[in-house]
C-alpha cells in the first residue's frame, strides 16, 4: 500500500493531555492559567467540542506550545506529512477508541511480508480488521508509551505472532507477559 500523506498520531485532546503531563499540571490548573472553563477543556480532551480561537490561543500559551500549530490542529488544518516516494511502505492502522481514534502503524519493506508494528491500538480484534493482508509476520513491536490506545492490543498481537521483540522505554514500563 502506498499512501500520499500520513495521518497525524494525535488529535487535540491527546495534545492537551500530553502538554499538561509535560508541565505536571491537571485540567483544573490549566483552566486557571488559560482562563478557559474547565468544562471547555474537558470537552476538548474528550472530543466533544473544540474551544473558541481565543481559548485555543490561551491554552497554547498556558501549555508553552506553538499557538499556530495548536490552532491548526484543532481546526483540522494541520499539514499532513507527505510520504510518497519513501523507500518503504507505511500501513496506517486506524481503529475506534472511545469517541476518538487509536493509531498504529506498520513500517515494512514493500517487497516483504514482514514489518515493524508501532503501537498495537486499544483492542486487537479491531486491529485485525484493518490489518494489511500483505503483512504475515512481525519483526518487532515498538510501543511509544503505556496508554491503552497504544498498548491495549499487545497480548493479541503476541498471541498471533509469537515472541517478537517488544521495544519500549524502560522508565515507562509497559505491562506484558513477555517482559
Amino acid at each position: 500500500m502506498v499512501i500520499e500523506h500520513a495521518p497525524l498520531e494525535d488529535e487535540l485532546g491527546d495534545v492537551l493531555e500530553k502538554g499538561m503531563r509535560q508541565l505536571g499540571i491537571n485540567s483544573h490548573v490549566l483552566a486557571e492559567r488559560a482562563v478557559v472553563s474547565l468544562e471547555n477543556i474537558e470537552d476538548a480532551i474528550n472530543y466533544r467540542s473544540v474551544p473558541e480561537l481565543s481559548e485555543l490561543k490561551r491554552l497554547a500559551a498556558a501549555l508553552e506550545m506553538n499557538e499556530v500549530g495548536l490552532v491548526a490542529l484543532a481546526q483540522g488544518q494541520y499539514p499532513l506529512p507527505e510520504i510518497a516516494g519513501l523507500p518503504f511502505c507505511l500501513y496506517p492502522l486506524r481503529t475506534a477508541h472511545g469517541i476518538g481514534v487509536a493509531n498504529a502503524y506498520i513500517v515494512a519493506d514493500c517487497s516483504l511480508a514482514s514489518g515493524i508494528l508501532f503501537d498495537t491500538g486499544s483492542d486487537f480484534a479491531l486491529l485485525r480488521r484493518v490489518w494489511p493482508k500483505a503483512i504475515r509476520k512481525l519483526d518487532a513491536v515498538f510501543l511509544t508509551h503505556p496508554e491503552t490506545e497504544h498498548i491495549g492490543g499487545l497480548t493479541g498481537v503476541l498471541d498471533l505472532f509469537g515472541r517478537v521483540p517488544v521495544l519500549r522505554r524502560k522508565e515507562r514500563d509497559c505491562p506484558t507477559r513477555w517482559s
